[in-house]
């Protein structure tokens, strides 16, 4: 091999590295804000489903699903968490009188029980 070779592979390797270094970056960066998105849009779905059971009244009943995947969903203190293993996402509630604090699975069924909300 010759010198000429040898530099411009040494050339050509460092230019794939950086190359390939600003992906990773931003294939991180979109990954993190997809994560923060699916959070965010959970949360407040579930946040409206309860506002809606609550505002209905006694005896109302909601049926939803969202995202299962590797997300936590908590309740309490009248706040709604979503979680991811990049994201968090909470969004306020009408009432903090739930009867659950958290919860996992696709489908949701809530239920306004007196005033109570009722969570399963």
């Amino acid at each position: 091999m010759t010198n000429e070779f040898i530099i411009v592979l040494a050339a050509i390797m460092i230019v794939f590295f950086i190359f390939y270094s600003l992906y990773a970056d931003q294939w991180i960066n979109s990954r993190q804000s997809s994560e923060k998105i699916a959070a965010m849009s959970t949360a407040i779905k579930i946040r409206n489903a309860i506002n809606y059971v609550y505002l209905a009244g006694d005896g109302t009943t909601y049926n939803t699903s969202y995202r299962v995947g590797d997300m936590n969903i908590s309740i309490h203190d009248g706040v709604v968490w979503a979680q991811t293993n990049v994201a968090a996402y909470y969004v306020p509630l009408l009432t903090s009188n739930i009867n659950t604090t958290s919860f996992h699975g696709g489908e949701v069924v809530i239920k306004n029980n007196k005033g109570l909300i009722e969570i399963a």
